[in-house]
């Protein structure tokens, strides 16, 4: 992907590629934006980034440091003035919708029947028909070629889907109750070894009542 990248050029070709590679697999996206943010989703922001900087300071080659640099990535200041310039260059409609963006993308999605494309693991929560696709394991640069039932050659992307009912399958819960986790365990606050055991307690409290 494109984590870690600094300057512009490489940033405007690796877009470039990523959009001609999904129209080439027949696939038609449609950008959403987020809008303006309240004062204490952009107290949030400043304050991953300042977090990440800090680690900057650090070995780059501690794992902990790369793991978070792979999830959070380092963007020029106008990344996403490049990226709306570039989506209009392919004619590729771009929104930007007042205030957080993930609602209006949800709905979007099961509007038009797609998948959302995205970094943001809260969207296995959302009831998404299609379910969403991990940005990180969009294999952009190299598609495969084959035959639909037609006959006919085409390009094909390899992304990792999730749904919403193998996630219930896997950790054998109610649906409506994924829902409930991000509030309860601090959405993607909480530490990876911690939600295991904690989602056990609450199974245990719930059997109960």
């Amino acid at each position: 992907m494109w984590y870690g990248v600094i300057e512009y050029s490489l940033l405007r070709k690796e877009l470039e590629t990523f959009f001609e590679n999904l129209l080439r697999c027949t696939i038609v996206p449609i950008v959403v934006l987020d809008g303006e943010c309240d004062r204490y989703k952009f107290r949030s922001r400043v304050g991953r980034k300042d977090r990440l900087s800090r680690k900057m300071t650090r070995n780059i080659y501690d794992p902990d440091l790369v793991e978070e640099l792979n999830k959070h990535g380092l963007l020029p200041l106008f990344s996403g003035e490049i990226l709306i310039e570039i989506a209009k260059e392919k004619r590729i409609e771009c929104l930007c919708v007042v205030g957080d963006a993930d609602l209006t993308m949800a709905r979007l999605a099961n509007f038009i029947d797609a998948p959302v494309l995205t970094q943001d693991s809260d969207f296995v929560v959302y009831n998404l028909s299609k379910g969403y696709a991990e940005l990180k394991t969009c294999r952009y640069k190299h598609l495969t070629m084959e035959r639909d039932e037609g006959g006919v050659m085409k390009s094909y992307l390899h992304v990792q889907l999730y749904e919403i009912s193998n996630v219930v399958a896997l950790w054998e819960i109610d649906a409506e109750l994924i829902k409930a986790l991000p509030v309860l365990l601090g959405c993607d606050w909480i530490y990876k070894w911690a939600f295991q055991p904690a989602l056990l307690k609450i199974k245990a409290v719930i059997s109960i009542l």
